[in-house]
């Protein structure tokens, strides 16, 4: 048998300090357990690798490894466990004591040693009397656990990817000393799971059966799509052994085609699951099964038949529709739905159950969504039909590409009057540039379901928002949102009062980031697990500086106890260092869950928080960008700007009978005399540092005329990315300038426009920010618009000013004040090649010079000094 022993040590020795002999050790359990206590205390094996024969039906799950110490893996009795470590060391192999972290024993600690294998762990739980509990486990991906010498649990595969509780298998103890022995293999290598983990509590039977209502609500079903003939398999956890179980089978019509008691079905007890047949029953088609039990009910759709060629017939079918749909919105939606169904049935079909099963869930939520519209536009030939479903799309005024944002609004609330408060999920960094179509964001249901099952409950909207792949912090990721916010806001009831932003991880930097930018739309921010250390906030972001914006905000931060990425001190730290900036806050720490795996009412206390707060009316102080001057209402009055198209601000506060404005790109101010009630009775007015007489009240408001020497200004490069593009080639460049269009689309998902430098207009010049292609030499725009401003480019130097910078293949930065108008224009020179990561994503967080200089090497852009 193709078995060999390896050396893989675990972590912490807790051998004996008087006699250097290992045993055993003991986990105590509390008298009462209505909450899960986590077995942290045990003997752990060296790892017993095998090779792929074994592989096949998982053979290795029944291989009696520990022949090679003498011993029978099913036949191990109690009064052998304190003469484990002998058999051990006698052959050599390596057994250790080990008191583990919460919540996990991670075996793997590099991604070279992933091998397979199996592990043994052994351990005692000392009860005070005899009771049936539950063990709680998170495991790798087959599992057999014995029970005082008695197999009782055996499992094949790994079921979940999400779930912090995976099984929950129920056992009996007797009082006193109750032994524990746990095998756990891997075999599938390619995962990009953690392989070789274990984790093991035990509970009441009632604190188990909660947790699992609310953890598997909507995610129970085995396999959701099943071809014919196949069992449908569930997942009943610790409700296996509850008879009064009862489920409903209904179709794709919302009949009711069978029910009863779950106790008819096939039912295996240890392993929580239940089987049903589904002889009999229509094919190719949707099915939703109900389970209701003592404490709550679940609920999933599944489908039944030949997915595949089900697939193709609604692609046909769409594309049939999609001529014929008038209606400009509802082609988009649809069509999106069809791209992201399309690109979910590419992944998985066969294969490893938590992978096949994970995408089956996306695959079936996709295909019902579609074939739910087009059963209603084949009833109704298409009049007046909307597809109002999860996937939404708009034109986006920047570059006038389609950007997609997801949605949902439990459906009595849709076309209703009542205003519906938002909280819009920030996107997670991801590995490449993804459009939302194609994003693992809008993927994992199983969170994603349980965030709609929160937002029903507290009545809130809930949109996820793309930021063109990049959840980034620049300009054109912030313009992006706010499209986003106009978009929802003009198909459905919503707040404006009660925009909140949620970020998990390093979303979180998102989330606060576009808050400060956005203090007159968003009214809050939630940062769960946040990593948001003040090195990694002023080093690469730098938002420290803008919290003050949000005065007026109410800011929710959660961290867990055992977060193994963002140690719990740091968000301590930073909320200390900051809370008393905020309208309102709150900081929680959790006991449950990691930063990867947490229970799906992880944000539940986000909804609670912000379910009372809506944006604050401060009158003794004002802060306003007009970066949200499109689409949020100024309740404290208004101001003209001196450049239309670049960002206003306005910083008003009361301070010792003083009133500070601080204005930046203000011509004229007018402010409310219901904002600033008390302006009579001031001692000073300050503008910019420089007092001024007080002002007359006209019509309710107050006017303050700014002149252009009082304001302080300064083009920044972040300003023009609010604005399209337009690419100008010369006649020796379009080749190049077709390439420079590639790298562009792959990192916004966009075609830029193109026109040829003699074909450059006035008008073009006022519109867009340009992308020239090329130098002096070969594009005639350059030469055109060096009158207007000091840039001189040749192939090999660019020249700012007194600034040279020399190099190959140089790509220049430079912000303007236009020559045709007072739009603030930004202007890229793009001189021999370009690399296929352009720079521009980072570049708002990288300096707010007017211009900034690169050369692009073989490993990238390299920022050049002078």
């Amino acid at each position: 048998m193709p078995i060999k022993i390896a050396s893989l040590l675990i972590v912490v020795l807790l051998a004996a300090a008087s006699c250097n002999k290992i045993k055993v050790p003991e986990n105590r359990l509390p008298d009462s357990l209505d909450s899960a206590t986590f077995i942290n205390k045990w003997l752990i094996s060296d790892q017993f690798e095998f090779d792929s024969s074994l592989v096949a039906d998982q053979r290795y799950q029944d291989t009696n490894f520990l022949s090679a110490i003498g011993l029978n893996e099913d036949s191990i009795s109690e009064y052998m466990y304190d003469k484990l470590p002998g058999f051990f060391s006698r052959s050599k192999i390596t057994i250790k004591a080990d008191s583990v972290p919460f919540p996990l024993i991670k075996f793997l600690k590099k991604q070279e040693e992933k091998k397979r294998a199996v592990k043994y762990l052994f351990s005692t739980l000392v009860s005070s009397s005899d009771t049936l509990v539950m063990l709680l486990v998170n495991s790798s991906q087959t599992l057999k656990i014995w029970l005082n010498g008695s197999l009782v649990y055996r499992g094949s595969s790994k079921r979940n990817q999400q779930k912090f509780y995976e099984e929950y298998i129920p056992v009996n103890l007797k009082s006193g000393l109750n032994h524990l022995q746990v095998k756990v293999g891997v075999h599938d290598l390619s995962s990009y799971l953690t392989h070789w983990h274990f984790g093991a509590y035990v509970s009441s039977i009632g604190y188990a059966r909660d947790y699992y209502i609310k953890d598997y609500a909507s995610d129970f079903i085995h396999k959701p799509i099943l071809d014919s003939g196949d069992m449908l398999h569930i997942y009943l956890g610790p409700f296996a052994l509850d008879s009064m179980v009862q489920y409903q089978l209904k179709d794709g019509d919302d009949k009711i085609v069978s029910s009863g008691f779950i106790n008819n079905w096939k039912t295996v007890a240890n392993t929580g699951s239940a089987a049903f047949s589904l002889e009999g029953k229509q094919k190719n088609t949707f099915y939703t099964l109900k389970i209701t039990t003592s404490r709550g009910s679940l609920e999933e759709d599944f489908f039944y038949g030949n997915f595949a060629e089900y697939y193709q017939g609604m692609k046909r079918e769409t594309q049939r529709v999609s001529q014929l749909i008038g209606d400009a919105q509802t082609r988009i939606n649809m069509n999106a739905s069809m791209n992201r169904l399309t690109y979910v049935t590419g992944f998985h079909m066969n294969g490893e159950l938590h992978d096949v099963r994970f995408w089956d869930r996306n695959r079936v939520f996709f295909a019902k969504e579609l074939n739910d519209f087009l059963k209603q536009f084949r009833s109704s030939n298409g009049r007046n039909l909307m597809y109002d479903w999860f996937l939404n799309g708009f034109v986006s005024k920047l570059d006038s590409s389609l950007q997609f944002y997801g949605v949902h609004i439990y459906h009595s609330w849709r076309m209703g009057t009542r205003k519906l408060p938002l909280l819009i999920i920030m996107p997670f960094p991801s590995a490449g540039d993804i459009p939302l179509e194609s994003s693992w964001a809008i993927s994992n249901l199983d969170e994603m379901t349980a965030t709609w099952h929160l937002a029903d409950k507290f009545g809130f909207a809930v949109m996820w928002v793309d930021l063109r792949g990049q959840p980034g912090t620049n300009a054109i990721g912030t313009y992006d949102l706010m499209e986003s916010i106009s978009a929802v806001k003009r198909h459905y009831p919503i707040d404006t009062d009660r925009i909140f932003l949620l970020g998990n991880s390093a979303s979180a930097t998102t989330a606060l980031l576009n808050a400060t930018r956005l203090p007159d739309i968003v009214a809050g921010c939630a940062l769960v697990n946040p990593y948001i250390g003040s090195n990694y906030i002023s080093e690469q972001l730098n938002p420290v500086n803008l919290l003050q914006n949000l005065y007026k905000s109410h800011v929710f931060i959660k961290g867990a106890i055992n977060d193994e990425m963002v140690p719990i001190d740091m968000v301590r730290k930073f909320y200390s260092n900051h809370y008393g900036k905020f309208g309102s806050s709150q900081l929680k720490v959790a006991n449950e869950g990691t930063h990867f795996v947490a229970p799906k009412d992880y944000y539940y206390d986000v909804f609670s928080f912000f379910s009372t707060r809506k944006m604050l009316r401060n009158k003794g102080k004002i802060l306003f960008s007009s970066y949200s001057d499109t689409y949020a209402q100024k309740s404290w009055g208004d101001f003209r700007m001196i450049s239309a198209d670049v960002r206003a601000d306005v910083d008003v506060c009361f301070n010792n009978g003083s009133l500070f404005l601080k204005t930046r790109n203000v011509k004229c101010l007018s402010l409310n005399a219901s904002a600033i009630p008390t302006i009579q009775c001031l001692s000073h007015i300050i503008i910019n540092g420089r007092k001024v007489n007080s002002p007359t009240l006209t019509e309710g408001k107050y006017t303050f005329n700014i002149s252009d020497s009082m304001v302080s200004y300064r083009p920044k490069i972040d300003e023009v990315f609010g604005r399209p593009f337009l690419v100008v080639y010369g006649d020796s460049s379009k080749t190049f300038a077709d390439s420079l269009a590639k790298h562009w689309k792959k990192k916004y998902y966009s075609d830029w426009r193109m026109k040829a430098d003699k074909q450059v207009s006035e008008e073009d010049l006022l519109t867009y920010n340009l992308v020239v292609v090329g130098n002096e030499n070969n594009n005639s725009l350059i030469s055109r618009l060096r009158k207007y401003y000091p840039l001189s480019v040749k192939a090999n130097e660019i020249k700012v000013g007194t600034d040279i910078f020399k190099g190959k293949n140089l790509l220049c930065y430079y912000t303007f004040k236009s020559p045709f108008g007072k739009n603030i224009v930004g202007l890229w020179v793009v001189t021999e090649k370009v690399n296929s990561v352009l720079p521009a994503i980072d570049l708002p967080n990288m300096s707010s010079d007017d211009h900034l200089i690169f050369e692009c090497l073989d490993g990238g852009y390299t920022l050049m000094k002078n």
